[in-house]
């Protein structure tokens, strides 16, 4: 198993029609890391787990402690989640998208942006 974890999905075909579908999806064992943890804890350490989006993932994080405790979510930085968004959404147009569409990549742009976001 990856660190991702693993799908697998089977079927058998019988007279045109699927039979037998199967589903398994095997998750690392991640949430050992957190038992017998305090809940701010688990929430800071989630986003050096899962660092794509880490963001995002605190946030959700954080709103699934709120929904365990019944409690009010923390409020949530907009701006990071928006910054975020936009750094994912520029590696997709500036580094993805031109190599599919047989054009340059835009890496000097990109590291243009990652440079300013980052202060350097």
């Amino acid at each position: 198993m990856s660190a991702a974890g693993l799908l697998t999905v089977g079927a058998r075909l019988q007279a045109g029609t699927l039979q037998d579908v199967a589903v398994r999806l095997l998750r690392p064992p991640v949430a050992q890391l957190f038992h017998d943890q305090i809940p701010e804890a688990v929430v800071k350490a989630v986003p050096y787990l899962f660092t794509l989006c880490a963001h995002a993932q605190r946030a959700a994080a954080q709103a699934a402690l709120a929904a365990a405790e019944d409690s009010e979510r923390r409020p949530v930085n907009d701006g990071e989640l928006w910054v975020e968004m936009l750094h994912e959404t520029f590696w997709r147009l500036l580094l993805d998208w031109p190599p599919a569409l047989g054009l340059p990549d835009a890496r000097d742009a990109f590291v243009a942006w990652r440079a300013a976001r980052s202060g350097e």
